[in-house]
């Protein structure tokens, strides 16, 4: 119920899913990235059982003042994972 869908004109719909809403994969911090746009990031090698998935998924834990609501959440990259369920969807 705390995602946060992000529109961006020329990209699919981004949705940011709270970091304590993750459940059944590990995240483990495998890089950086800066946008100039939205601040710092931290990429994630995503972990499911014995498999790692590498720069899967993404979070700005200290976004742009422009996006407070990024803070602490988590996007996974579409070509990377099969799935991601939201509230039972």
């Amino acid at each position: 119920t705390s995602a946060v869908r992000v529109l961006e004109e020329g990209h699919d719909p981004v949705i940011y899913i709270p970091k304590n809403d993750i459940h059944e994969i590990d995240l483990i911090k495998c890089g950086d990235y800066d946008s100039p746009v939205k601040g710092h990031a931290e990429i994630y090698t995503i972990r499911h059982g014995a498999r790692d998935i590498e720069n899967a998924a993404w979070s700005y834990d200290d976004p742009a003042v422009n996006l407070p609501e990024l803070q602490g959440r988590v996007a996974f990259y579409p070509d990377k994972i099969q799935e991601i369920r939201v509230g039972g969807e």
